[in-house]
């Protein structure tokens, strides 16, 4: 079972990697 603070923070960390690896692709590009 999961509590709330850790959905809440696996959510957290899936959006900052996320968007550090957008960012990374991003740049890639340009």
């Amino acid at each position: 079972m999961f509590s709330a603070d850790q959905l809440i923070a696996h959510a957290v960390g899936d959006f900052l990697l996320q968007s550090e690896w957008m960012a990374r692709e991003k740049t890639k590009r340009s």
